[in-house]
């Protein structure tokens, strides 16, 4: 993708944030996947809690993967 390309080309950038065009984010939610990648350096991916549209009470999908490269 160009805009990623061009957003890791500036030696400042620490994380790029993937959404689709629909997301609905809570207010704190940038800030959450921050902390938990500034506090576990070791970490490379972090991804958040979706829930469905139609009912918020209900989860989509929560991630509880782990990879390891080596």
């Amino acid at each position: 993708n160009a805009g990623i390309r061009l957003a890791l080309q500036n030696k400042e950038c620490r994380a790029v944030w993937l959404l689709n065009n629909d997301t609905e984010v809570l207010p704190d939610a940038l800030d959450n996947l921050c902390a938990c990648l500034n506090a576990q350096p070791e970490v490379g991916l972090a991804g958040s809690t979706l829930v469905y549209a139609h009912d918020r009470t209900i989860v989509q999908c929560a991630g509880g993967f782990k990879i390891n490269k080596y």
